[in-house]
């Protein structure tokens, strides 16, 4: 199964931006289509061939934006079924900046909803810096639906599991709450 991918690593470890985006985009449309079936072999593999890490790698450049955000959303496909991967390479910080991105917002968002979905990792996102970001993008009227509906997810995932997380730090979003529950949009449910 691996063998897909491995044909696009020159291209994504290149220096040349086309190459890397062609191979990038490859590679997370491999991962879309497999990785509910990636075994604990091919797990290994992307791991040592630095695949997760790359794709972390490439959240923080800034003079392609197109890299930066098929990286999250790659990353979120990874972070759905094996978070553990994707925690290991420590993207947190880097996706929690991405929240400023417009253009890169919603999938940073849903990478970091889906590794806040397993419950071990939502302290790992805390430590990261995201809670106050997501709390400034819920209170602005500019918010677009679909960013509304990733942020709500992301803050639900970090407040809910096993264990729980602090009263301290879950404090601020309770007692915001409120606010959410008056948001003037019929499309929004939350």
């Amino acid at each position: 199964m691996f063998s897909e991918i491995a044909c696009f690593l020159d291209g994504f470890y290149s220096n040349d931006r086309s190459r890397q985006l062609e191979s990038a985009a490859k590679i997370k449309e491999f991962l879309l289509k497999n990785m509910p079936e990636i075994g604990p072999f091919d797990t290994q593999r992307l791991t040592y061939y630095g695949v997760i890490r790359r794709f972390v790698g490439f959240l923080h450049m800034k003079d392609s934006p197109e890299l930066p955000c098929l990286a999250a959303e790659a990353l979120s496909i990874v972070a759905a079924i094996k978070p553990n991967l994707v925690v290991d390479q420590d993207p947190g910080p880097k996706l929690v900046k991405l929240i400023a991105s417009p253009y890169i917002r919603d999938p940073a968002l849903l990478a970091l909803a889906n590794v806040a979905a397993d419950p071990v990792h939502h302290d790992y996102l805390l430590k990261s810096g995201a809670l106050m970001p997501l709390l400034n993008l819920l209170s602005k009227d500019t918010t677009t639906l679909s960013t509304l509906r990733a942020a709500t997810l992301t803050l639900c995932n970090l407040c809910r599991g096993n264990p729980p997380p602090t009263f301290e730090q879950v404090f601020l979003p309770i007692s915001l709450f409120p606010l959410f529950v008056y948001i003037q949009n019929l499309n929004f449910n939350i």
